[in-house]
């Protein structure tokens, strides 16, 4: 259950587990990051604000002597995707201020982990800035960076360049979507398989060009499309185009000019009605 209403509930839930006289029934690092959790599910504007009260009682609850409420990783992820699902300038930035504050920490129980970083770069796709996908990218290079360092479990995933394309897509115009395509092209070259493009990628990577501004959006989509479906009928099952791609598509040759995009869009059309009639 979402909503601010399920987040104050909970946190009453947590409140009566703090003032308990059992030990048994207190909170531990999992009962404050479920909490967070619900803030960051609950639509709420200032999700991040709350989400981080939340991580101030945990620590302040340690620094008391109850170490069952030690922060650590898992905690810091969940405030960080609390503020990147608040969206917005302040909430990339204050996301950015967390994410440093893990690296520098010579506590290993709070070293950012692949999670941490990929809400990071989400935080900046959010954030509605022209430099979004500046922004995305620069977090991903300290992430590598890291790694190279001996960091364990920060090798790039599909979520990651996702994350990337999504921030770029994001950002508009033609440069941004041509590197977006950089990327997605990356992906698709790479022998590591945990970096292969999935349906989100394309998706995005479609919308890149429906918000590229470009004469040719539409065009540019449709070679998207056309590498999805390639790359489907040669075994990669979960990229068959959903009801999102084809709107996706429709807005692009919505921007497109020449008389050819009314026709692609009356196919489009055709594509989505057939997928609503398959289900």
């Amino acid at each position: 259950t979402g909503g601010t209403k399920a987040a104050k509930r909970t946190e009453e839930l947590l409140s009566e587990m703090e003032k308990s006289s059992n030990r048994n029934d207190h909170p531990n690092v999992r009962t404050y990051r479920a909490v967070i959790d619900a803030w960051a599910k609950s639509g709420a504007r200032d999700a991040g604000v709350q989400a981080e009260r939340i991580m101030e009682r945990a620590l302040k609850r340690y620094e008391q002597g109850f170490h069952e409420a030690e922060i650590d990783t898992s905690i810091y992820g969940s405030v960080i995707n609390a503020w990147a699902k608040s969206e917005g300038l302040k909430a990339a930035e204050r996301v950015e201020e967390l994410l440093k504050e893990m690296e520098v920490s010579s506590n290993e129980k709070i070293h950012p982990n692949r999670n941490v970083y990929n809400a990071a770069i989400d935080a900046w796709a959010k954030s509605g800035e022209q430099d979004a996908g500046d922004r995305a990218e620069a977090v991903f290079e300290r992430m590598l960076e890291r790694h190279k360092q001996g960091y364990k479990g920060l090798e790039p995933d599909t979520a990651c360049y996702s994350a990337m394309i999504n921030a770029w897509s994001k950002t508009g115009g033609t440069k941004a979507a041509t590197r977006a395509e950089e990327l997605l092209s990356e992906m698709e070259e790479s022998k590591d398989g945990r970096i292969q493009p999935n349906l989100k990628t394309y998706n995005c990577m479609i919308n890149a060009w429906a918000e590229s501004g470009a004469s040719d959006a539409g065009i540019r989509a449709d070679a998207i499309l056309e590498r999805m479906l390639k790359r489907h009928n040669e075994g990669f099952w979960g990229l068959k185009p959903n009801e999102y791609t084809y709107l996706t598509m429709i807005s692009a040759w919505a921007k497109t000019e020449g008389a050819e995009a009314a026709e692609r869009t009356k196919e489009l059309q055709m594509e989505i009605e057939k997928l609503k009639g398959s289900t």
